[in-house]
């Protein structure tokens, strides 16, 4: 009889298990069901929808799971010991990839860029180029000469970045040395009739152009221009074409500054 009331006691506490698994997955798929609902027409970036969905998922499971093995009579805080040990050797181990995925989180909801802007890397590692992808683990660029530069979003977070799109607008700094007694005042309305004519070239702000440096061989001029920044990189080369181009047919020729060489 005993070994009767023994064997009725599991079956009852396997259905009552199975019972309450059936009931915890129905809730937690509802729950998540409407989660993503909420997602959808929150903005939050839409990156991060996946990443909160699956994160509360198993969460939830592991809630669940343990609730069932306390109903089936098992000892969970020994279960639970062994969890935290194993999570804590796992997070040990993979303390690279969790940083990363850290990053990303962080990059994700701060938002410093999106995919298409143009920003500069400079930290531990060094890169300049268009954003094409962003993940929890890393951000994909490419750069000026079509070069894809892989990111980790660990090191991203942790790098001084500068977003050149975010503004919607991008200077051009460009400086051209001359013989030192070169007219100055010609070389201004050689390099201000180039950038007016050249309609990528932003009026708002004004070109900027004045000596920045005169020395006993040479002066340098600064020429510097604000396009859109979608514009920066062709405008970058056509602005020095047309502006060889002018100072030449005025008969003015750039120089390099001399150098002092001492043979020893």
């Amino acid at each position: 009889m005993p070994n009767t009331e023994h064997v009725t006691k599991i079956f009852i506490d396997m259905g009552i298990a199975l019972l309450s698994f059936i009931i915890g997955w129905i809730v937690i798929t509802v729950f998540i069901k409407v989660l993503r609902k909420l997602l959808e027409k929150s903005k939050i970036d839409k990156s991060l929808h996946a990443f909160i969905t699956n994160g509360i998922r198993v969460v939830f499971l592991i809630i669940l799971a343990i609730i069932i093995l306390q109903e089936l009579g098992l000892n969970t805080s020994s279960l639970l010991t062994v969890l935290g040990a194993g999570g804590a050797a796992i997070a040990l181990a993979l303390k690279d990839s969790l940083g990363n995925v850290a990053g990303g989180f962080l990059i994700l909801i701060n938002k410093p860029f999106k995919c298409g802007d143009v920003i500069a890397v400079n930290g531990s590692v060094d890169a300049t180029g268009i954003v094409d992808e962003i993940d929890l683990m890393h951000t994909k660029m490419h750069t000026g000469d079509n070069k894809v530069v892989t990111v980790p979003n660990g090191v991203m977070s942790a790098s001084v970045l500068t977003n050149f799109t975010e503004s919607g607008i991008r200077r051009i700094d460009k400086t051209y040395n001359f013989a030192k007694d070169t007219d100055i005042a010609k070389i201004k309305d050689i390099l201000m009739g180039v950038a007016k004519n050249n309609p990528l070239v932003l009026t708002t702000p004004e070109p900027i152009i004045g000596v920045s440096s005169i020395d006993a061989y040479a002066l340098s001029v600064d020429f510097k221009i604000w396009c859109r920044a979608d514009d920066f990189f062709m405008l970058s080369y056509k602005i020095e074409e047309a502006a060889t181009e002018a100072l030449r047919a005025a008969d003015i020729e750039l120089s390099y500054k001399n150098i002092d060489i001492h043979l020893q």
